[in-house]
């Protein structure tokens, strides 16, 4: 990665509040010409930069410069989250420590060791644990003190750190294979059962500090998702919550990574299903965002996707125009922050529970933003499922004539991007022979075939994914009721 391009990616990960917050903090510099310029840019353009400020004096070493705005940038992060992050509070004060000892305070130290290392107990700071312990020992052997009880406190907590790595490198490996493998190969379910036969994954085999059980959660959250047992998958996660709600440790220290955390909770309730496990998830994921200050971008990834999931659980879409609306605004608001992934993911899921609520045509306004969406083709695969759920939305509407030259239009697509599977040919080629079926009853009969062929592929791991966009065999079902 260039330099320059990281410098662009820097800035234009900043929030709004820290882009005005380095401003005020650089007191008016020369460099926040440049951090301006760069942040008006979409895409990073080193040479119109050079002509805009052909002028200034610090053209003269562009890439000087360029490293000097960086390092302001970090100072003024650092100096913006200074009392923020737990890590950087216990470093600060045992460094205070240190210069107090150095000075000769003895009972200033005497009297704030034992509150620092309280801290770093309460936060789970257990490398920092290691450092305070190693002053500590420097600190007694001046006085002339023991260090015994040290020594076992220290090997505790190495003991402590060495559980939570293990348990997170079986996560790790747990992850992998979910991401890149899959689990159905024999070998690899063989090195899943032998993961497991870890001894540290029973509990009484650690301290039952709170990081190692959240470690422990997240290995058996990820191997009972593995083997399709979602209910203890997300059981395990709620578990892993718990743990985190009872000290708040998580959304102090950690506050993006409990909103994650709250976010795999609402999706895995949807996956069991469970209504009930749904709300509750969904009620604490609107408590955390109210507590959490700033992730502005992901709060609004999670409401507006599990707020349309949410309409469907209850089977409830009086309120959909006004989520809708919401997400409108805050698709303006988060212009330029909002991934591609994200903004086309959250088009279709419009679209989806438009669908749901049997508005079609408000449905096929929301999968065109995607089908004419001038950076369509980097997402094919959306592309490709926004062109299936059009033909259902067409077909809705009678729009037969319309829904003839789509079908054409699909399957060109198509072939010409190797897209295709085994789903598509048999749903293109089942609306072929609907919109060509003289009578209800062929209607019916091409229907129940259209049905079988779609379950008879969804048992394939990697047809299920289609079906996951949308519930096409529920669909085909309801029109086999209208009779």
């Amino acid at each position: 990665m260039a330099h320059s391009d990281l410098l662009h990616q820097l800035i234009h990960s900043l929030s709004k509040t820290e882009k005005k917050y380095f401003k005020e903090f650089s007191g008016g510099q020369n460099y926040v010409k440049l951090f301006d310029a760069i942040n008006d840019q979409p895409e990073y353009d080193e040479e119109k930069l050079k002509k805009k400020f052909k002028h200034e004096a610090f053209t003269n070493n562009f890439s000087a410069a360029k490293k000097y705005l960086e390092e302001a940038i970090f100072r003024a992060l650092r100096n913006f989250n200074s009392g923020k992050l737990m890590d950087d509070v216990s470093y600060e004060r045992l460094q205070n420590l240190k210069l107090l000892y150095e000075k000769g305070l003895i009972s200033a130290v005497e009297k704030q060791l034992p509150k620092l290392k309280a801290f770093c107990y309460e936060y789970e700071q257990f490398p920092r644990l290691l450092e305070i312990l190693s002053f500590e020992m420097q600190f007694n052997n001046s006085g002339i003190r023991s260090n015994e009880k040290l020594y076992e406190e220290r090997l505790r907590l190495i003991k402590i750190i060495s559980n939570i790595t293990y348990l997170n490198q079986i996560y790790g490996e747990l992850i992998l294979i979910a991401t890149n493998r899959g689990h159905n190969i024999k070998s690899e379910n063989e090195r899943i059962e032998t993961l497991m036969q870890n001894p540290l994954l029973k509990e009484e085999a650690l301290y039952g500090l709170p990081d190692e059980l959240y470690a422990l959660r997240n290995v058996f959250f990820v191997y009972h998702y593995l083997m399709g047992n979602f209910r203890e998958s997300y059981l395990a996660k709620k578990k892993q919550f718990e743990l985190t709600s009872q000290n708040n440790v998580l959304i102090k220290t950690k506050p993006k990574t409990q909103l994650l955390l709250i976010g795999n909770l609402v999706s895995l309730a949807y996956n069991i299903p469970d209504a009930s496990e749904f709300e509750f998830a969904y009620r604490e994921m609107q408590n955390a965002h109210t507590q959490v200050q700033g992730f502005e971008g992901l709060k609004f990834e999670q409401r507006s996707t599990f707020g349309l999931l949410y309409c469907k659980v209850k089977q409830d879409y009086s309120d959909l125009e006004q989520h809708v609306k919401y997400i409108e605004e805050n698709l303006r608001k988060h212009e330029g922050d909002i991934t591609l992934v994200r903004e086309m993911d959250t088009y279709f899921n419009v679209a989806v529970a438009y669908f749901r609520k049997k508005d079609f045509g408000k449905a096929i306004d929301w999968l065109n933003k995607i089908l004419n969406h001038e950076r369509t083709d980097e997402r094919q695969q959306i592309n490709r499922y926004a062109r299936l759920l059009e033909l259902l939305a067409h077909y809705e509407l009678k729009n037969f004539e319309l829904l003839d030259y789509k079908i054409t239009n699909t399957q060109r697509y198509l072939a010409k991007r190797n897209l295709g599977d085994e789903f598509d040919k048999v749903l293109l080629n089942g609306f072929r022979h609907l919109i060509k079926a003289a009578d209800k009853k062929e209607t019916q009969k091409i229907f129940q075939d259209l049905k079988s062929s779609i379950q008879k592929i969804s048992k394939d791991d990697l047809q299920k994914i289609n079906e996951e966009q949308f519930e096409y065999l529920n669909w085909m079902e309801e029109k086999l009721k209208q009779k």
